[in-house]
C-alpha cells in the first residue's frame, strides 16, 4: 500500500525495527520519542536464533554479527556450581541461525542509522482522537492536528498510549526486583551460565571477548531492595553462590552503571483498536525469561509491513493480530511459567521441583526455543530479502 501516513510512537527496539522495514519498502513513516536524545544506555542484548533470523528482512544480519558475541551452549547450575543441566546452540534445530549477544547501544545505533531524521524527540501525543478512517494526532511540541492513516503503539511495556486508549495500568508486577549491568573480563573461556538459588538467579552472558553482560534477580513481594544501593546489597544477596560467580561478580566497580528495575508482565493482550497496533513490550512485554524481548519486536515489524504491503490498513491489522496471536500468547505464557517456577524455588518442594523439571527437560530457555524454532512466523509473507548491508538513505 503506497502513500500511506504513518506514525510510529517510541524510538526503541520495536519502533525502528518497523520504521526500518517499513522504509526498505518504500513506505514512509514519523518517529516520536518523549525522551530528549537518542539513548544510547542499557546493558546486553541477547538473541536467539529467531531473532537473528528476523533481521535478515532488515538486511542486517551480517552487521549484528559483526558487532556481536556468537555463543555456542547454554548451562543451568546450582548456586553451588554443580551443573543441572548443559545444551549445544549447534546442533538442530538451533543451527538455523547464530545465537549471539552484543551491548545494546550498539544494537540501537545499528538499527537506528539512516533514520535519525525520522525521528522528533521531546515528542509526545497530547491529544489523540479516531476520525472516520483517519487518527487525529495533537502532539505536545506542535499547535496544529495532524491526521495519520496508522498508528504505531512502541512504548514499552508501560506504553501510556494503550493505557490511555484502554485505561488501563497495562502491566503486573511479579515481585521481583532485577539488576542489569556489563563488568569486563575474559570470555574466552565462558558460555553462558545460569546460577540458580532458591530465591536469586545469577546470569552470565559473554557479550564481547572482554565482556559480560549479568542479570541478577531476587524474589522481593515487599520490595526490600528494590531501592537500596546495589552496588552494596549485590555483594550480601549473592554471598552463598559458588566461588566462580562471586569472582565474576567481584568486577563490579565503582564506575559500573547498574540499572536496577521490577520484573514485570502485561496483564492483557492488546493488538489494536481502530486504527492503532501496538508491537514490541507494547504488546508482549514480559519477563526476559526466554530472551525473545527483541525477537518478538522484530518479528512484529517485519509481519506488520508485510502485512501493509498486501492490504488495506483495517485488514492490515487484522491479518497482524491473526499471524500473531498464538505466538505471543504463548511466549508470554511460557515466560510467565519461568518466571514463577523460579519463585517457587523459594520453597524446598518448589526448588527441588524446578530442579527436577531442568535436569529432565534441559535448560528452560532452550526448552522454549526449540519450540519456537519448530514454526516459521514468516512462511506467509510475500517480503524480499534485503541485501545485508543495504542502508536507508536520510532523507535531504
Amino acid at each position: 500500500m503506497d502513500n500511506i501516513k504513518i506514525l510510529i510512537v517510541g524510538a526503541g527496539i520495536a519502533g525502528l525495527s518497523f520504521a526500518r522495514t517499513c522504509e526498505l519498502q518504500g513506505l514512509k513513516v514519523s518517529i516520536i520519542e518523549k525522551s530528549d536524545n537518542a539513548s544510547d544506555t542499557g546493558a546486553g542484548i541477547c538473541l536467539p536464533a529467531n531473532a537473528m533470523l528476523a533481521f535478515k528482512y532488515l538486511g542486517l544480519e551480517q552487521e549484528i554479527l559483526e558487532a556481536a558475541h556468537q555463543v555456542s551452549s547454554i548451562e543451568y547450575v546450582r548456586h553451588n556450581g554443580k551443573s543441572l543441566s548443559s545444551s549445544s546452540l549447534k546442533k538442530k534445530p538451533f543451527n538455523k541461525a547464530p545465537f549471539v549477544a552484543l551491548p545494546r547501544q550498539e544494537l540501537i545505533k545499528i538499527l537506528r542509522n539512516g533514520l535519525q531524521s525520522k525521528i522528533s524527540f521531546n515528542s509526545s501525543i497530547d491529544q489523540f482522537e479516531q476520525v472516520d478512517d483517519r487518527v487525529k494526532v495533537l502532539l505536545n511540541n506542535n499547535s496544529r492536528s495532524k491526521y495519520y492513516d496508522l498508528v504505531v503503539g512502541a512504548d514499552g511495556i508501560t506504553s501510556t498510549l494503550r493505557n490511555n486508549i484502554f485505561e488501563s495500568t497495562g502491566d503486573e508486577d511479579l515481585g521481583i526486583t532485577t539488576w542489569r549491568f556489563n563488568i569486563n573480563a575474559d570470555t574466552s573461556k565462558l558460555q553462558p551460565t545460569y546460577y540458580l538459588g532458591n530465591d536469586t538467579i545469577l546470569m552470565f552472558y559473554p557479550i564481547s571477548p572482554t565482556q559480560v553482560y549479568v542479570y541478577a534477580h531476587i524474589n522481593d513481594p515487599e520490595r526490600k531492595y528494590t531501592d537500596l544501593m546495589p552496588h552494596d546489597v549485590l555483594p550480601e544477596i549473592f554471598s552463598n553462590y559458588c566461588k566462580k560467580a562471586k569472582s565474576l561478580l567481584a568486577k563490579i566497580s565503582d564506575d559500573t552503571i547498574i540499572y536496577s528495575s521490577r520484573l514485570s508482565t502485561i496483564s492483557e493482550l492488546h493488538f489494536s483498536q481502530g486504527r492503532t497496533v501496538f508491537i514490541g513490550d507494547a504488546l508482549h512485554g514480559c519477563p526476559p525469561s526466554l530472551q525473545q524481548g527483541v525477537a518478538m519486536a522484530v518479528e512484529d515489524a517485519v509481519i506488520l509491513t508485510n502485512s501493509l504491503m498486501k492490504y488495506s490498513v483495517p485488514n492490515a491489522i487484522d491479518a497482524f493480530t491473526l499471524l500473531r496471536e498464538d505466538r505471543v500468547k504463548w511466549v508470554v505464557s511460557e515466560s510467565n511459567s519461568i518466571i514463577q517456577r523460579a519463585v517457587n524455588g523459594s520453597s524446598i518442594l518448589g526448588c527441588i521441583i524446578r530442579n527436577s523439571f531442568i535436569r529432565l527437560k534441559g535448560p528452560a530457555n532452550v526448552v522454549a526455543w526449540r519450540e519456537l524454532l519448530k514454526n516459521d512466523p514468516f512462511a506467509e509473507l510475500d517480503l524480499d530479502l534485503p541485501n545485508n548491508g543495504d542502508n536507508l538513505k536520510e532523507s535531504a
